[in-house]
């Protein structure tokens, strides 16, 4: 019996993937900043959150990648969940580092545009047929 073929991927949704695998490199590129630069906090915490937060959405985005419709909603919930986090970092970022805050906020409109296309007719309809040849 031959294994279904895997759905092709819209340009949409390879957008929308880029966008998140964007987010997630600036991610990494921003924990390695905070953690180089003074803070109150440990040593390690930021490179042991931010560590595992980056295998958390990389993992979830190679999974919406891959036509899983269940990590989707799950990042959206993460992401969420991370919005008073982001907002805190975002007040916390010193008056002579315009360009962390608008990485940050740059990094947060790719994710919220990358989910709103996600959630549109088509990637909905790619996840189906995903599920579909998955089933079958």
């Amino acid at each position: 019996m031959k294994a279904p073929e895997k759905p092709f991927m819209p340009p949409l949704v390879k957008v929308t993937v880029i966008l998140l695998f964007s987010s997630l490199a600036f991610s990494v590129l921003m924990m390695l900043f905070v953690s180089l630069s003074p803070s109150q906090l440990p040593g390690w915490f930021a490179p042991v959150v931010g560590g595992i937060s980056v295998v958390i959405m990389g993992f979830l985005t190679w999974a919406i990648a891959s036509g899983r419709r269940w990590a989707l909603n799950v990042y959206l919930i993460l992401f969420i969940l991370g919005i008073p986090a982001s907002l805190e970092i975002a007040t916390r970022m010193p008056d002579g580092q315009p360009a962390s805050f608008m990485g940050l906020l740059a990094q947060t409109l790719a994710q919220v545009i990358a989910l709103a296309i996600l959630f549109g007719r088509v990637p909905t309809s790619w996840f189906a047929a995903h599920r579909s040849a998955r089933k079958a």
